[in-house]
Protein backbone atom coordinates (compact mmCIF):
# COMPACT_ATOMS: atom_id res chain seq x y z
CA UNK A 1 0.00 0.00 0.00
CA UNK A 2 3.20 2.06 1.14
CA UNK A 3 4.66 0.93 -2.41
CA UNK A 4 1.53 1.97 -4.30
CA UNK A 5 1.21 5.72 -1.94
CA UNK A 6 4.52 6.61 -3.40
CA UNK A 7 4.01 5.68 -7.02
CA UNK A 8 1.36 8.04 -7.49
CA UNK A 9 2.73 10.94 -5.07
CA UNK A 10 5.88 10.44 -7.70
CA UNK A 11 3.84 10.82 -10.55
CA UNK A 12 2.14 13.94 -9.59
CA UNK A 13 4.74 15.50 -8.98
CA UNK A 14 6.13 14.76 -12.30
CA UNK A 15 3.03 15.76 -13.71
CA UNK A 16 2.82 19.13 -12.00
CA UNK A 17 6.43 19.72 -12.69
CA UNK A 18 6.36 19.08 -16.47
CA UNK A 19 3.03 21.50 -16.25
CA UNK A 20 4.99 24.17 -14.74
CA UNK A 21 8.15 24.23 -16.99
CA UNK A 22 5.72 23.97 -20.32
CA UNK A 23 4.17 27.19 -18.86
CA UNK A 24 7.13 29.01 -18.53
CA UNK A 25 8.53 28.09 -21.88
CA UNK A 26 5.38 29.08 -23.46
CA UNK A 27 5.71 32.74 -22.16
CA UNK A 28 5.85 35.20 -24.43
CA UNK A 29 8.53 37.77 -25.03
CA UNK A 30 7.48 40.88 -26.01
CA UNK A 31 9.45 42.03 -28.91
CA UNK A 32 11.79 45.50 -28.88
CA UNK A 33 13.95 47.47 -30.74
CA UNK A 34 16.66 45.58 -29.90
CA UNK A 35 15.71 42.29 -30.86
CA UNK A 36 14.17 42.76 -33.85
CA UNK A 37 15.37 42.43 -37.33
CA UNK A 38 16.09 45.31 -40.04
CA UNK A 39 14.22 45.23 -43.28
CA UNK A 40 15.09 47.42 -46.27
CA UNK A 41 12.26 49.34 -48.42
CA UNK A 42 13.04 51.13 -51.85
CA UNK A 43 10.86 52.12 -54.60
CA UNK A 44 10.62 54.60 -57.41
CA UNK A 45 8.54 57.47 -56.59
CA UNK A 46 5.65 58.55 -58.28
CA UNK A 47 4.59 61.97 -59.83
CA UNK A 48 3.76 64.62 -57.80
CA UNK A 49 0.18 64.17 -57.61
CA UNK A 50 0.79 60.94 -55.86
CA UNK A 51 1.59 59.30 -52.53
CA UNK A 52 3.29 56.25 -51.70
CA UNK A 53 1.27 55.03 -48.87
CA UNK A 54 3.93 52.13 -46.90
CA UNK A 55 2.61 49.08 -44.74
CA UNK A 56 5.64 48.91 -42.25
CA UNK A 57 4.88 45.09 -40.94
CA UNK A 58 4.38 43.78 -44.77
CA UNK A 59 7.08 45.37 -46.47
CA UNK A 60 4.31 46.25 -49.23
CA UNK A 61 3.12 49.93 -50.36
CA UNK A 62 -0.19 51.39 -52.14
CA UNK A 63 0.28 54.28 -55.06
CA UNK A 64 -2.66 56.44 -54.48
CA UNK A 65 -3.27 60.42 -55.96
CA UNK A 66 -3.79 63.17 -53.43
CA UNK A 67 -7.22 63.96 -52.34
CA UNK A 68 -7.40 67.10 -50.95
CA UNK A 69 -8.62 69.88 -52.36
CA UNK A 70 -6.40 71.79 -54.57
CA UNK A 71 -5.50 75.66 -55.81
CA UNK A 72 -3.73 76.63 -58.55
CA UNK A 73 -2.01 79.78 -58.39
CA UNK A 74 0.20 82.13 -60.16
CA UNK A 75 3.22 83.31 -58.81
CA UNK A 76 4.58 86.98 -59.13
CA UNK A 77 7.41 85.88 -56.60
CA UNK A 78 8.28 83.04 -54.56
CA UNK A 79 6.24 83.78 -51.73
CA UNK A 80 2.89 86.03 -53.82
CA UNK A 81 0.82 84.35 -55.76
CA UNK A 82 -3.30 84.81 -57.28
CA UNK A 83 -5.56 81.89 -56.78
CA UNK A 84 -6.72 81.24 -60.69
CA UNK A 85 -9.24 78.28 -60.00
CA UNK A 86 -9.93 75.79 -57.26
CA UNK A 87 -10.79 71.70 -57.09
CA UNK A 88 -12.70 70.53 -54.45
CA UNK A 89 -11.42 67.23 -52.39
CA UNK A 90 -11.75 63.88 -53.75
CA UNK A 91 -12.01 62.34 -50.87
CA UNK A 92 -11.12 62.26 -47.42
CA UNK A 93 -9.28 60.07 -44.51
CA UNK A 94 -11.21 57.39 -44.82
CA UNK A 95 -10.18 57.09 -48.45
CA UNK A 96 -6.84 56.51 -47.62
CA UNK A 97 -5.35 52.70 -47.75
CA UNK A 98 -6.74 50.59 -44.75
CA UNK A 99 -3.16 49.87 -43.62
CA UNK A 100 -0.27 52.28 -43.62
CA UNK A 101 2.54 53.42 -41.38
CA UNK A 102 4.30 55.97 -43.42
CA UNK A 103 3.44 57.97 -46.32
CA UNK A 104 5.32 59.68 -48.93
CA UNK A 105 5.23 62.34 -51.48
CA UNK A 106 8.88 63.04 -52.95
CA UNK A 107 10.67 63.74 -49.91
CA UNK A 108 7.69 64.90 -47.71
CA UNK A 109 6.25 62.40 -44.89
CA UNK A 110 3.38 61.37 -43.22
CA UNK A 111 2.36 58.99 -40.33
CA UNK A 112 -0.93 56.96 -39.65
CA UNK A 113 -1.63 58.85 -36.11
CA UNK A 114 1.97 58.60 -35.16
CA UNK A 115 4.66 60.88 -33.59
CA UNK A 116 8.19 61.50 -34.52
CA UNK A 117 11.95 61.93 -33.33
CA UNK A 118 15.04 62.30 -34.55
CA UNK A 119 17.35 60.83 -32.79
CA UNK A 120 21.36 61.24 -32.31
CA UNK A 121 21.61 57.63 -33.26
CA UNK A 122 23.06 56.56 -36.52
CA UNK A 123 23.03 52.78 -36.43
CA UNK A 124 19.29 51.02 -35.91
CA UNK A 125 21.22 48.15 -33.87
CA UNK A 126 22.30 50.94 -30.78
CA UNK A 127 18.34 51.74 -30.32
CA UNK A 128 17.23 48.96 -27.76
CA UNK A 129 14.17 51.11 -26.06
CA UNK A 130 12.07 53.71 -27.62
CA UNK A 131 14.26 57.02 -27.15
CA UNK A 132 12.74 59.86 -24.91
CA UNK A 133 12.54 63.34 -26.52
CA UNK A 134 9.86 65.79 -28.00
CA UNK A 135 7.77 63.51 -30.72
CA UNK A 136 6.06 65.75 -33.10
CA UNK A 137 2.77 65.02 -34.18
CA UNK A 138 1.83 65.33 -37.90
CA UNK A 139 0.29 68.97 -38.76
CA UNK A 140 -1.66 70.59 -41.75
CA UNK A 141 0.38 71.71 -44.38
CA UNK A 142 0.64 72.40 -48.23
CA UNK A 143 2.23 70.63 -51.06
CA UNK A 144 2.51 70.99 -54.53
CA UNK A 145 0.66 68.43 -56.92
CA UNK A 146 1.40 70.03 -60.50
CA UNK A 147 4.89 72.25 -61.29
CA UNK A 148 2.88 73.80 -64.24
CA UNK A 149 4.54 77.31 -63.16
CA UNK A 150 8.16 75.80 -64.68
CA UNK A 151 5.86 76.88 -68.33
CA UNK A 152 5.21 80.29 -69.29
CA UNK A 153 1.77 81.26 -68.19
CA UNK A 154 1.81 77.68 -66.21
CA UNK A 155 0.13 77.78 -62.76
CA UNK A 156 1.65 75.71 -59.63
CA UNK A 157 -1.30 72.83 -57.99
CA UNK A 158 -1.00 72.92 -54.17
CA UNK A 159 -3.48 70.65 -52.41
CA UNK A 160 -3.62 71.12 -48.59
CA UNK A 161 -2.56 67.58 -46.61
CA UNK A 162 -0.89 66.62 -43.32
CA UNK A 163 2.87 66.48 -42.73
CA UNK A 164 5.24 65.48 -40.12
CA UNK A 165 8.07 68.52 -39.58
CA UNK A 166 10.22 66.37 -37.92
CA UNK A 167 10.85 63.39 -40.22
CA UNK A 168 11.07 65.94 -42.66
CA UNK A 169 14.92 66.54 -42.03
CA UNK A 170 15.47 63.18 -43.44
CA UNK A 171 16.18 64.93 -47.06
CA UNK A 172 17.56 68.68 -46.10
CA UNK A 173 17.45 71.08 -49.25
CA UNK A 174 20.67 72.91 -50.24
CA UNK A 175 19.17 74.89 -53.01
CA UNK A 176 16.66 74.66 -56.12
CA UNK A 177 18.27 71.95 -58.61
CA UNK A 178 21.11 71.37 -56.09
CA UNK A 179 21.44 67.74 -54.77
CA UNK A 180 19.38 67.03 -50.79
CA UNK A 181 21.99 65.68 -48.00
CA UNK A 182 20.29 62.98 -46.26
CA UNK A 183 20.52 62.65 -42.48
CA UNK A 184 22.23 60.22 -41.24
CA UNK A 185 20.34 60.14 -38.20
CA UNK A 186 17.14 57.38 -36.95
CA UNK A 187 14.06 58.52 -36.76
CA UNK A 188 11.86 56.99 -34.10
CA UNK A 189 7.91 56.74 -34.61
CA UNK A 190 5.77 55.31 -32.53
CA UNK A 191 2.18 55.40 -33.23
CA UNK A 192 -1.62 55.92 -31.56
CA UNK A 193 -1.91 51.77 -31.67
CA UNK A 194 1.39 51.24 -29.66
CA UNK A 195 3.56 50.25 -32.36
CA UNK A 196 7.57 51.36 -32.87
CA UNK A 197 9.24 52.05 -35.91
CA UNK A 198 12.55 52.92 -36.52
CA UNK A 199 13.72 54.34 -39.91
CA UNK A 200 17.56 55.51 -41.29
CA UNK A 201 17.33 56.59 -44.42
CA UNK A 202 19.31 55.97 -47.29
CA UNK A 203 18.91 57.97 -50.69
CA UNK A 204 16.10 59.72 -52.71
CA UNK A 205 17.40 59.47 -56.05
CA UNK A 206 18.19 55.94 -57.56
CA UNK A 207 21.99 54.80 -59.01
CA UNK A 208 21.49 56.90 -62.06
CA UNK A 209 21.05 59.96 -60.03
CA UNK A 210 17.87 60.40 -62.42
CA UNK A 211 15.17 58.78 -60.48
CA UNK A 212 13.03 59.66 -57.47
CA UNK A 213 12.70 56.98 -54.49
CA UNK A 214 12.70 56.61 -51.24
CA UNK A 215 15.04 54.26 -49.77
CA UNK A 216 15.57 53.58 -46.26
CA UNK A 217 16.32 50.56 -43.40
CA UNK A 218 14.20 50.09 -40.74
CA UNK A 219 13.08 47.98 -37.65
CA UNK A 220 9.02 47.71 -36.93
CA UNK A 221 7.83 46.34 -33.43
CA UNK A 222 4.53 45.53 -33.21
CA UNK A 223 2.79 45.35 -30.02
CA UNK A 224 2.55 42.33 -28.78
Amino acid sequence: MKTKFFAVACLATLLFTSCGKDNNDDTIVPPTPGTTAIKHFETTMPGYDSWIYVDLESGTFVQQEELGAREYRKYSTMTDYTVERTEAAKGTENDLPKKWDLAFHITDVRTNNGEVLMTDQTSLDKITALPEGNYVADTPAEIFVELGAMKPGGLMGVAKTMLNKEMAKWAKSTGMGKPKIISDKVFAVKFKNGNQAYILFKDYLDKTGKNKIVSFDYKFVKKP
